[in-house]
């Protein structure tokens, strides 16, 4: 599968997992979750009620990969680690040193984490939110766009195969198309204008007056620097000086109320 597209499964759980809804998709199934480190990998530790007389506890991170989880199991006898992909939940393979009361409860949890991260994505997908492609008719044809209209009327019959149907036309090979992440595309346009002002000033322009500049009256030149120079200090670009005040004020007549070509 090309590294552009995500599968159904691994679309849901990154989704499902986002910074932010981690805490309340967790929290909504394990009533005892508390987050005690929250940071972009799921490194959190919880106990599973019931469980704590008997010492247990689980630590769960999520994969660098983003293909699953990381479990640490803490039992009497030690630590377990395990790791599991997300299409491992639905039938969870546990540790033999876990107890049975600890893996009966945490397979429930693994089905009810693999449920409610595949429903809420299927309503994204149904709310036209979400880019899909897939081989319509037969598992033969070339992969195209579903047109969002048609999104609302897809039904996924299994998220193992990532296949499903719309209307009454099956659908193979259903792959996500990732949402452009516009911070990122911005980053690698001041990255690569480097330190020429004229080149990194329409870049920056268009990031923070995305309408055009504003006319001097409403932004005089030394707000427009100090605009500037915060912008760059966020992106991590460090310059020795600021542009030339004819640098500015060439920019203002080119970009002012103009809306600059991506």
């Amino acid at each position: 599968m090309s590294s552009e597209f995500q599968s159904l499964l691994s679309a849901a759980f990154t989704t499902a997992l986002s910074a932010s809804r981690r805490e309340s998709f967790l929290s909504d199934l394990i009533p005892e979750f508390r987050s005690t480190l929250p940071t972009k990998r799921l490194r959190d530790v919880f106990s599973i009620a019931g469980l704590s007389k008997a010492g247990e506890q689980l630590r769960v991170r999520q994969q660098r990969t983003g293909k699953g989880l990381a479990l640490v199991w803490l039992v009497s006898g030690g630590a377990v680690r395990h790791r599991v992909n997300w299409v491992d939940l639905p039938n969870l393979s546990i540790p033999p040193a876990v107890s049975q009361v600890t893996s009966f409860i945490i397979r429930e949890r693994a089905k009810l984490l693999f449920e409610r991260a595949t429903e809420a994505f299927a309503n994204e997908i149904q709310r036209g939110t979400v880019t899909l492609m897939a081989r319509r008719g037969s598992p033969l044809t070339d992969r195209s766009s579903m047109p969002s209209s048609a999104c609302a009327h897809v039904v996924i019959d299994d998220w193992m195969k990532s296949v499903g149907r719309v209307a009454s036309e099956p659908l193979f090979d259903i792959v996500v198309v990732p949402a452009l992440d516009e911070e990122a595309v911005y980053r690698e346009k001041a990255a690569a204008a480097g330190r020429v002002w004229t080149k990194l000033l329409p870049v920056v322009i268009e990031k923070l007056w995305p309408g055009g500049l504003p006319p001097l009256s409403r932004l005089s030149n030394r707000q427009f620097g100090d605009a500037v120079e915060h912008e760059l200090r966020r992106l991590g670009i460090g310059l020795r000086e600021l542009p030339h005040e004819r640098t500015i004020t060439d920019a203002r007549k080119t970009y002012s109320g103009m809306r600059l070509e991506k």
